[in-house]
């Protein structure tokens, strides 16, 4: 990328979402790209009056399946790869006959605005995930600052500005660019993660912070039941990534007492991630468990407001007592 901008000779156009992009492809054109274009985008490219490269003459294969493999290819993708000024890349580039590619404008398919469709059968939404929109994306940012990627509708304007004011973009507008990018991957992904994926989850309160929304994805043959068997939750409230972290930081330390002393009874109390108390007590004492449990609250009571306790075994109706007066009440006001 020459310090000033980078001049873009060839560009590749693929968009579900049609907005713009005429306006876009001209800015290209009169700044001296050739335009490749897949399928629809073509046509309305053509129909616009610009000069338009079918995708096909540079990837060496048809369209096929129904437009599942259209970009997907060796030729397509080294152009957008090729590590510009590196000696050796720029000789595989002239053996190969490969053209180079500066520029990727694609968007993806609105999975999002699929699933949301009432009665969407899961075939259908299958068919929403894009597979070389965002492989194009991760190439083309991968190799920023030389090759520029837009992603949206609303980056055309700024590019258009520059190209028609320097007839190349900016550096800071290619880094902006390849970062939002890399954002627009990420958030696609989670998105078909959130639909298709693992499905044993469990909405949380909060995130890391009160304005974070988050939630659980958990194994259901796991040590720890985050639910009943019939898919209700085991606690009245919705538990927050805190609470998250500090169950299953209790749950290792306890399982760590189970393991050296597992004819005795322990009680484990966390609070931020920390132990506040912890106490192993010989099962046969009298009242074993309520014993672990208020030696360990003695340990440190004002950091264990608010905090969580896990038990070797399951609680009996003096240590449900003892939780009520000390712990429950001392939550609730926290």
């Amino acid at each position: 990328m020459q310090s000033e901008g980078l001049q873009i000779r060839r560009a590749l156009i693929s968009a579900h979402d049609k907005s713009g992009i005429v306006d876009i492809a001209r800015a290209l054109c009169a700044a001296g790209a050739q335009i490749i274009a897949t399928g629809k985008t073509a046509s309305t490219l053509r129909e616009a009056g610009l000069e338009v490269i079918p995708v096909e003459k540079i990837s060496g294969s048809p369209e096929a399946f129904r437009g599942r493999m259209k970009t997907l290819s060796f030729p397509v993708f080294s152009g957008i790869l090729y590590r510009r000024g590196d000696k050796e890349d720029l000789e595989d580039l002239k053996r190969l006959n490969v053209p180079p590619i500066d520029c990727v404008v694609v968007n993806f398919y609105p999975f999002e605005k699929a699933a949301a469709r009432p009665g969407i059968s899961k075939a259908d939404l299958i068919e929403e995930v894009d597979i070389g929109g965002p492989a194009l994306v991760r190439a083309a940012a991968k190799n920023s600052p030389d090759v520029l990627v837009l992603t949206s509708p609303w980056q055309y304007e700024k590019v258009i500005a520059e190209l028609n004011g320097a007839g190349h973009v900016s550096a800071a507008t290619v880094h902006e660019c390849a970062a939002q990018a890399w954002e627009k991957v990420a958030s696609y992904d989670f998105a078909i993660s959130a639909e298709l994926g693992f499905k044993n989850k469990l909405s949380l309160r909060y995130g890391e912070n009160p304005h974070q929304r988050a939630y659980l994805e958990f194994d259901p043959n796991g040590p720890i039941a985050w639910q009943t068997p019939s898919g209700e939750p085991l606690t009245k409230n919705e538990l927050s990534y805190n609470n998250i972290l500090d169950i299953t930081s209790a749950y290792s330390l306890l399982s760590d007492l189970v393991k050296l002393w597992p004819s005795s009874t322990s009680a484990v109390i966390v609070k931020h991630n920390n132990p506040c108390g912890v106490c192993v007590v010989p099962s046969g004492l009298t009242a074993a468990q309520c014993l672990a449990f208020t030696t360990a609250w003695d340990g440190d009571p004002v950091s264990a407001f608010g905090g969580v306790v896990v038990f070797s075994a399951p609680i009996e109706d003096d240590t449900v007592k003892q939780l009520l007066d000390n712990f429950l009440m001392s939550r609730t006001h926290h």
